[in-house]
């Protein structure tokens, strides 16, 4: 990956909204080897206000321009999940590398289709905490393990959602809490303790109706499935 003068690696962010203006840019600001120097969005005033805020040099409305600038190094590709494909490609056309947020896609297709090294955003695994478990395991420190069990509990993606959040609940769209805090929460899980064999499960819907906040519009989610 080309860096800078200074040996940073130069970062362009594709989609600047709650995930990335809290989340990513606060974070990669602290860190010593990476520097944001562009920002895209689909609504210009945002991309300026962003831009303005955390002193980032350029802010496009149009995602090629960001990814085809002489100074982006990285594309760090946060839309929502539908979009990821498209910007994925566009940045691996334009010669940059890519970091997509979780999913990479919405389908396996699509994933295999794109035939390229990538980061995606499973970061749970890197964390101290899961890494020291993992250590701790493989060096026998509680014996042989017999089972494992594990709760994740969160007030996200109840029966009552912005409109804002609308696209997540289309199935098609893969962005359901077992696709995405399940697909965070399990990818830390199995890469402390070992990937399963096999796998069946219960999936039951909590809400089978999801009203929009705001327009009282109601959506019919899918019921109990079980898989193997």
């Amino acid at each position: 990956m080309s860096t800078n003068s200074n040996g940073k690696i130069r970062g362009g962010i594709v989609g600047v909204g709650n995930w990335g203006r809290y989340g990513r840019i606060p974070v990669l600001q602290l860190l010593p080897n990476f520097e944001i120097v562009a920002v895209a969005s689909r609504r210009k005033e945002y991309a300026e206000e962003i831009a303005q805020k955390f002193s980032i040099p350029h802010a496009f409305t149009d995602a090629n321009e960001l990814m085809t600038h002489p100074e982006v190094d990285l594309v760090i590709v946060l839309p929502p999940a539908p979009q990821h494909a498209a910007f994925v490609r566009a940045a691996i056309a334009a010669g940059k590398d890519v970091y997509c947020e979780w999913p990479l896609t919405t389908n396996i297709a699509d994933t295999e289709a794109a035939g390229v090294r990538h980061v995606v955003g499973l970061q749970r695994r890197l964390g101290p905490s899961a890494r020291y478990v993992r250590d701790l395991l493989a060096a026998g420190y509680v014996g042989k393990i017999r089972s494992v069990r594990m709760h994740v509990s969160m007030n996200y993606f109840q029966g009552r959602s912005s409109i804002d959040l609308a696209w997540t609940i289309p199935a098609e769209n893969f962005s359901h809490i077992l696709s995405i805090y399940g697909g965070h929460f399990m990818d830390m899980l199995f890469q402390v303790v070992g990937a399963p064999q096999t796998v069946s499960a219960v999936v039951k819907s909590q809400f089978p109706t999801i009203t929009l906040i705001e327009t009282g519009e109601p959506f019919r989610t899918r019921r109990r499935t079980r898989f193997s």
